[in-house]
């Protein structure tokens, strides 16, 4: 293959070698969006300039023929490599599909091949002869008819992909507009100098210049990857954010026409790009009248809105912006719509629980105090009822005094559960069980006119609770449902299981388990308005009239819930009656089979020596009055101080101390132990207003026999008893 040199070929070279330099540069950020097709082209380029300074070299025409041919592996390559180039860029990378290239690649490949084989078909070249005239020898002839093609198709590729960066270079701000200026310019500028070539290379051209305009676009490029942050940030994510962002965006002129809305929008306001755009906002948003009159109201800051059903709406986040033009004035606006229902929900059920929290920490502390009174009413009740004779006139108020007491008893055991005092004594159950149980109590008690169903179904499944609160629920729920029924009507209790995955509010507990069975409560009454519903599970909130409501019936059925880590739920509307349903974690194991407790009555009475040790004197003289009815010997002390003098001076040994957990300077678990220093084998019986397991206790303490205030005076005499005979 015979050489002959000219400096024509220099530029190519030089060309080349810029173009390789480049292709390395952004090959090295190739994980960049778009780096690798670019660097695929720059190196096509360099390929390009290379064969084309090699067909110039060559002195006899089938030399300059074979180069001829392998520069068309670079130049119909190319085009495609630019429009993937241009396509990623302007569609924030999405890559085209295997088979998309694959069409691409069609037409460059019917090219090599038939220029490869033209001199069968002169479809590519007609008319070749070595041209000598002029600085250097070159090919002449004519095109043949595939060129053409391959010619269109190439420059439909250019014309696409130049469309594509040109609308960014308009569209985008100013940094990103030097980035797709940037690629513009080194997609058009070898094909416009390629162009002319093609065209007019008889008449004034003797050089292909398309690869050394390479060598410029190249340059361009790479002043683009360097000082624009090319492939770093892509316009287009502008056009994709704004498509995919879950806040709804829309756009308004000064007219209060909409001009543009995302899809988001579009969900949000009920109707399509097409539908929408042109017309005035206030007109589509006609029902929304809560929004259109924020939207007058408001122009630059940020209010919520409710839109959406009355029953169910939808809240959201609005934000207005005004838009301005390049002089300042206002040519329209922006408004965002923010979906916050679930933040919404949240802050609500935080507000609750902080203020249950705080009103439940009260009802503790004052159920405590109350617990210490009602145990003086209700015990001396029960003794002045002792002394009176069955016909004695007095007898039926003392008997009204305690039945207020044993009343107020209860009201102060709801207190405890509401304040989570009291933590429930939990065991694996069955929740059907407990409800055929309590059937008998819940139908005795419901008013006449009102029906009471249960439909309990079987796959309910086991739950760990205790059965005390379950009756709880229960009963508050039922007769909540009687009270709506002022007319009669029906309640149902029904029972089923539900999944985590289909209740959208057990998806927000944390560690929700898969399965909750559920425990509904319905009535077909009168129902409750929005203003009621706002202040369900308030304590002390009734509708009822004053002196025939607590208002801690759904305050303790929350209380409960919250403390089994269920969830609870309620649908109501005025006149449509109420449906309360709850839904409790299942438990793994099954239930355990009850066994009925032997009968073994202890007697009351006995002869022991009984410490009394309460800081309360009137609690502290009721139950050493009651101890001393039976026959017991009784010393009593105000505090820990004072029952520790008493022993040290007692010649007769102590057997047991009844004592209160709760007393100042030294709580019943230290004079417990202190005691037991002086009488090793004495007993311990614990009393207090506060459940047992309201405070930390040690683990001797906790093991000791305990007796809840307020006590009658059999429930005292028989926990001394026992504790006696432990």
């Amino acid at each position: 293959m015979p050489w002959e040199f000219t400096p024509f070929i220099l530029p190519l070279w030089c060309s080349g070698l810029v173009s390789l330099i480049v292709a390395w540069l952004v090959w090295r950020r190739r994980p960049s969006v778009g780096a690798a097709p670019l660097a695929l082209a720059a190196s096509a380029a360099a390929f390009w300039s290379l064969a084309n300074s090699l067909e110039i070299a060559c002195s006899r025409l089938e030399d300059k023929l074979f180069w001829a041919n392998l520069e068309y592996l670079a130049i119909s390559l190319i085009p495609v490599l630019w429009f993937t180039l241009a396509l990623r860029y302007s569609s924030l990378g999405r890559k085209p599909t295997s088979a998309q290239i694959l069409l691409l690649l069609i037409i460059p490949a019917i090219t090599n091949i038939l220029v490869w084989t033209n001199p069968h078909h002169g479809l590519m070249r007609q008319n070749i002869y070595l041209d000598v005239d002029g600085p250097y020898t070159r090919v002449a002839k004519t095109y043949g008819p595939w060129l053409w093609v391959h010619t269109i198709y190439g420059y439909s590729l250019l014309m696409v992909s130049s469309a594509r960066l040109f609308r960014l270079a308009l569209r985008s701000p100013r940094l990103y507009r030097g980035q797709a200026t940037s690629l513009l310019v080194a997609a058009l500028l070898p094909w416009i100098l390629n162009a002319v070539y093609l065209f007019g290379q008889s008449t004034f051209l003797r050089l292909d210049p398309t690869p050394i305009a390479f060598a410029l676009s190249s340059t361009a490029a790479a002043w683009g990857l360097y000082r624009y942050g090319l492939f770093d940030v892509i316009p287009a994510a502008r056009d994709a954010v704004f498509a995919s962002m879950s806040d709804g965006v829309i756009v308004v002129d000064a007219h209060g026409r909409i001009v543009d809305l995302n899809p988001a929008a579009q969900r949000i306001i009920g109707y399509n790009e097409q539908q929408a755009i042109g017309h005035p906002l206030a007109a589509l948003l006609a029902d929304e009248t809560e929004l259109v009159q924020r939207l007058d109201d408001v122009h630059e800051t940020r209010v919520e809105v409710a839109m959406g059903s009355a029953h169910n709406p939808t809240t959201y986040d609005l934000s207005r912006s005004p838009l301005r033009d390049g002089s300042g004035r206002p040519v329209g606006y922006v408004i965002t719509l923010r979906d916050v229902t679930r933040r919404k929900q949240l802050e609500e059920q935080v507000r609750r629980s902080q203020k249950m929290e705080a009103v439940g920490l009260l009802a503790g502390g004052i159920a405590h105090h109350f617990n210490n009174l009602l145990t003086v009413v209700n015990g001396y009740s029960e003794f002045v009822l002792r002394d009176l004779r069955p016909t004695d006139p007095l007898r039926e108020d003392v008997e009204a005094i305690l039945r207020a007491g044993t009343q107020a008893a209860d009201l102060t055991r709801r207190l405890l559960v509401f304040s989570r005092f009291r933590k429930p004594q939990l065991s694996t159950m069955d929740v059907n069980e407990v409800l055929c149980a309590i059937e008998g109590i819940l139908r005795e008690q419901i008013p006449a006119g009102v029906t009471l169903d249960l439909a309990l179904a079987q796959d309910a499944g086991p739950i760990e609770a205790d059965p005390a609160l379950i009756e709880q629920i229960v009963t508050n729920l039922v007769s909540n449902a009687c009270d709506a029924l002022p007319e009669g009507g029906d309640v149902t209790i029904t029972t089923g299981q539900a999944l985590t995955s289909d209740v959208p509010r057990l998806k927000m507990m944390a560690a929700a388990p898969e399965r909750f069975t559920t425990l509904t409560v319905s009535d077909n009454g009168i129902g409750m308005t929005p203003e009621v519903q706002a202040h369900l599970f308030e304590p002390f909130f009734t509708t009822k009239e004053v002196g025939e409501g607590t208002g801690l019936g759904l305050a303790t059925v929350y209380g409960i819930v919250g403390e089994l880590h269920g969830g609870i739920e309620i649908e109501t509307e005025p006149g449509h009656g109420t449906t309360v349903r709850i839904y409790l974690p299942q438990a793994q194991a099954e239930p355990a089979v009850a066994v009925a407790p032997l009968s073994n009555p202890i007697p009351t009475h006995g002869s022991e020596v009984v410490l009394v040790v309460e800081d309360e004197d009137a609690v502290r003289r009721f139950v050493v009055q009651t101890l001393q009815r039976e026959g017991y010997t009784v010393l009593e002390a105000r505090d820990g101080t004072e029952a520790l003098t008493t022993a040290a001076v007692q010649e007769t040994p102590i057997d047991l101390v009844l004592t209160d957990m709760v007393m100042p300077f030294m709580d019943g678990s230290e004079l417990a132990r202190r005691l037991r220093t002086l009488y090793p084998d004495i007993r311990t019986l614990f009393m207090s207003g506060f459940p047992h397991d309201a405070g930390p206790l040690d683990s001797e303490a906790s093991a000791a026999p305990f007796l809840a205030k307020p006590f009658t005076t059999e429930t005292i005499c028989d926990a001394v008893r026992r504790a006696l005979a432990a």
